[in-house]
């Protein structure tokens, strides 16, 4: 145990702790869960969203409410009511907040005084996109934050480096400390064969236009042209661009030869299988505020294509190490999978380096770090 776990346990005993979410996320569970059983903080989550359609139905097998997780249920109770019912019963002493804006955000900020915890926003970057994004709405965000949050936030928790330049921007000249802290999940450390008959290149996620799903199906198209016998691709992943890509698999026989999808999981747990079964993580995307599917992969052996607009790739993936780092353009694309057909041995090399490479992001080490942060945050109270 760390020095400053043994000062914190004799100062904060039993520190409440909330952190308040949208859409229940069972990575967060998993934290919660290992909060608890770690240290001497009581950690509750609240999640304030009940939508989870959008979301496969492995995200909702572990959400079963205890003592220390908590679902709104708006057939009950307004949210605000509930909300001031969990502060009034947990009484906390810090809250971790996913939001940035809106109503959870506001009552959370106009009851600080009343029920005396500090307030720590964790997050990523805003989503950029478009142009737009980047020149208008960015710059309405950034003076909406800086004067919302201004002597109320204590804590940022920056998820990513640009979340971390993007959030000190608005802060600067405020009393405010900044953490970069990436999420943080349990992860299955698994050792491939050295072995590799066939690739097995693997997507895993969600079929949305920011993850750039055209593009490297048309990679994938401009590779079954020569090597259609060498390879594999397994989707593991589900969503509104679906129906293009079927439609394009449709229109290169070739190609949708070599296809298949695996994307029905019942378990949180089961969505690694294909890990195990693949042989490259495909995930060179436009935007992603971090990227699970990195050390998932990472855990499995997996070399990783991707680019710098995702947070873990940004992380924990070094060029020619653990991975190939590419444009989003398809002709990159291409490149980088033809890259593994040419050279399977780079597989196995890279894919031990990236078993070593992603520890700082499984529970054992990362959660230990974060309950460090969250005491740090506490000693300083």
């Amino acid at each position: 145990m760390s020095k400053l776990w043994k000062i914190s346990r004799v100062y904060k005993e039993m520190a409440k702790i909330i952190q308040i979410g949208g859409i229940a996320t069972p990575f967060m569970n998993e934290l919660c869960h290992f909060i608890n059983k770690n240290s001497e903080l009581q950690y509750h989550l609240l999640f304030c969203k009940e939508d989870l359609e959008d979301r496969a139905s492995h995200w909702k097998e572990t959400l079963d409410e205890t003592d220390y997780i908590h679902y709104w249920d708006r057939g009950k109770f307004k949210q605000a009511e509930w909300l001031n019912d969990k502060l009034l019963s947990i009484q906390p002493e810090l809250i971790i907040i996913g939001y940035s804006s809106g109503k959870v955000l506001n009552q959370i900020i106009s009851q600080k005084n009343k029920f005396n915890y500090k307030i720590c926003i964790w997050n990523e970057q805003p989503v950029k996109n478009s142009w737009l994004d980047v020149f208008i709405l960015n710059q309405l965000r950034s003076f909406y934050y800086k004067y919302s949050w201004r002597g109320s936030v204590d804590n940022v928790f920056a998820i990513g480096d640009r979340a971390l330049t993007f959030y000190k921007k608005i802060m600067k000249g405020q009393s405010v400390k900044l953490t970069y802290m990436p999420y943080i999940q349990k992860l299955s450390f698994n050792k491939k064969s050295d072995k590799i008959d066939k690739i097995r290149f693997l997507y895993s996620g969600r079929l949305l236009k920011r993850c750039n799903i055209m593009n490297i199906t048309k990679a994938f198209c401009m590779l079954s042209e020569k090597y259609s016998n060498k390879f594999t691709w397994c989707i593991s992943a589900n969503g509104p661009e679906k129906k293009k890509l079927l439609k394009m698999l449709e229109k290169n026989p070739s190609l949708k030869d070599v296809t298949f999808f695996e994307d029905h999981f019942i378990k949180w747990e089961d969505r690694l299988n294909p890990y195990y079964k693949s042989d490259v993580l495909v995930a060179p995307l436009k935007h992603s505020g971090w990227g699970l599917v990195i050390p998932e992969a990472f855990s499995s052996s997996m070399p990783v294509i991707s680019t710098e607009f995702v947070e873990s790739a940004r992380y924990y993936l070094h060029h020619m190490y653990n991975g190939l780092l590419v444009e989003t353009n398809p002709q990159q694309i291409f490149q980088a999978l033809e890259y593994f057909i040419k050279y399977p041995d780079e597989i196995i090399r890279m894919g031990c380096n990236a078993r070593k490479s992603c520890r700082l992001g499984d529970l054992e080490y990362g959660g230990k770090y974060f309950i460090e942060t969250i005491y740090s945050i506490l000693q300083h109270s």
